[in-house]
């Protein structure tokens, strides 16, 4: 596992006005904190981490690093436990019922503008890969009418979502829940290899 600097001020971008920048790489630096804490840090180690968050960054920006980080152990225990609870889906609309669960785990923990800016789009291309695969294990459809709506479907994302890192869609859907072989090949072919629908 990628382990934090020495400094972890260094981790986190700050914007034009001195505040936190929050992006995809703001979550993975609250995600690699919160993890080398542990469970149940103690005092001394939160109260070092603190210091060394004020000592690293403006007052503004170290005051909302230390409030994502607060949040977001809230929000990784929540969600461990319910990842533990859950029956794994196994068709579409399970698919579509975790996704919707999920995001309304993180608004819970985050507000709505952070809730986007840190899971926008992760939650952007888990729900493309799922209307992906509904269209690709759509009977009715033929191999024609099944390509151009894969192609319409992805020329629909916003570009910064288009061709995102592996990482950005940890909840993939995967080509079972479909359950037609031949639509996957369909995506592939009309979008290109998306390493969300491959991903397990």
């Amino acid at each position: 596992m990628r382990r934090a600097p020495a400094d972890p001020a260094r981790l986190f971008d700050l914007g034009v006005a001195g505040d936190l920048r929050l992006d995809l790489d703001t979550k993975a630096a609250l995600a690699l904190l919160v993890a080398e804490l542990g469970p149940d840090p103690t005092g001394e180690r939160l109260a070092a981490l603190d210091a060394t968050l004020r000592s690293g960054l403006p007052r503004e920006a170290a005051d909302q690093a230390l409030a994502l980080m607060q949040a977001w152990r809230r929000y990784a225990h929540e969600a461990d436990a319910a990842t533990a609870a859950r029956t794994p889906p196994d068709h579409l609309d399970a698919w579509a019922r975790l996704l919707d669960d999920e995001a309304a785990l993180r608004r819970r923990h985050f507000d709505a503008a952070t809730a986007q800016a840190l899971f926008g789009a992760q939650e952007t291309w888990a729900r493309y890969t799922l209307a992906a695969r509904r269209i690709a294990g759509d009977p009715p459809l033929g191999e024609t009418d099944r390509a151009a709506g894969l192609v319409a479907l992805r020329a629909a994302l916003p570009e910064e979502v288009a061709a995102p890192d592996p990482g950005v869609a940890p909840t993939a859907v995967p080509a079972s829940a479909a359950g037609d072989a031949s639509g996957e090949r369909g995506v592939q072919a009309a979008s290109g290899p998306d390493p969300a629908l491959s991903a397990r």
